[in-house]
């Protein structure tokens, strides 16, 4: 799995992962140093373009869809520590993360979207399937 390892306001990626455009829902793990013990953390994805912070509660961390969705840019990870008084203790720098390759897309076929046209969603609520190649079938 991804893995980031931060140390003091140092990031490295520790293990590397093939990254494409359009992926939801991708996961990865951070480790710390002791010195990150008790802080309150929160880690900022950013692909240059898009920022998006997530407040930590442990592992695996799920990336924001919105930082993936870009190819060709490059996955940062950094990570801020607030102690108990809600003040800044550690600010990281941005780790380099693996480079967002483009991912491929549905051919066109609407049958293919996430979302069922309104015809077929009515059909769905009349207990009739709509096969992905469009052919009818009904429950009984």
């Amino acid at each position: 799995m991804l893995t980031f390892y931060f140390k003091g306001a140092e990031g490295t990626m520790k293990v590397p992962q093939v990254l494409t455009s359009g992926m939801v829902g991708k996961k990865l793990l951070l480790e710390f140093s002791p010195e990150w013990a008790g802080l309150v953390k929160t880690v900022v994805f950013s692909n240059g373009t898009v920022t998006r912070d997530v407040v930590f509660s442990g592992n695996p961390v799920t990336i924001p869809a919105e930082v993936l969705e870009e190819p060709l840019k490059t996955l940062e990870v950094g990570v801020y520590g607030l102690g108990s008084g809600g003040e800044p203790v550690i600010p990281t720098v941005r780790a380099q993360g693996p480079v967002i390759h483009p991912g491929v897309k549905p051919s066109g076929d609407p049958s293919t979207d996430p979302t069922l046209p309104v015809w077929g969603q009515i059909l769905a609520q009349l207990g009739v399937e709509v096969a992905s190649q469009g052919e009818v079938g009904v429950h009984v």
